[in-house]
């Protein structure tokens, strides 16, 4: 006979056990902070994008009145495979504010999710690079140095009786504080 069959004795008290495991999800913070040279810095006032590796905006923030930007967790759960690993960028939005000079890095995050294999619960790790190196926390400078006109003409009165003379580029001027502590351009 070409048929074959599996037998399973089972013993007489055996109940089978299936045990079931509850990940529970954890959320990944993403943070970078904003220094602002020139001026003071107020809440709102950059926005930053996290982006994935095909450039895909999957988060929007902004920066604090102290220049922290906390981008809204990731949460990582039940559907992904650990260990688990993924790549994502921050950069900063260039939106043409005048007198501002933008920087322009964008930072590599690396998100690495790790599993207890006994309690099965997740750790997260989070690092931070730029160009390939490892640093502590991305960091995005921005400068203002507003451009300002100062209108000025040089008046030359002469006697009725004389013929001015032509006082083009002549004369330099020189634009002094009132104060030590005034800016200048």
């Amino acid at each position: 006979d070409d048929t074959k069959q599996l037998s399973v004795e089972v013993a007489e008290n055996f109940v089978p056990e299936f045990i079931n495991y509850y990940i529970k999800p954890v959320d990944v913070k993403i943070e970078a902070k904003k220094l602002l040279v020139g001026a003071n810095l107020s809440a709102n006032q950059f926005t930053f994008e996290l982006v994935d590796s095909d450039q895909k905006v999957i988060k929007k923030a902004t920066n604090d009145a102290n220049g922290q930007i906390v981008f809204r967790a990731i949460e990582f759960g039940a559907a992904e495979v650990y260990p688990y690993s993924n790549s994502y960028f921050i950069r900063e939005v260039n939106d043409g504010k005048t007198g501002y000079i933008y920087d322009d890095k964008v930072y590599t995050v690396t998100v690495e999710i790790n599993q207890n294999a006994d309690t099965k619960q997740l750790y997260p790790k989070v690092a931070y690079s730029l160009n390939g190196t490892t640093v502590p926390n991305a960091v995005f400078y921005n400068t203002y140095a507003a451009e300002i006109s100062i209108p000025v003409e040089k008046v030359l009165t002469e006697p009725d009786y004389a013929t001015a003379p032509d006082i083009t580029c002549s004369f330099t001027f020189t634009l002094t504080a009132e104060s030590e502590d005034a800016p200048l351009p």
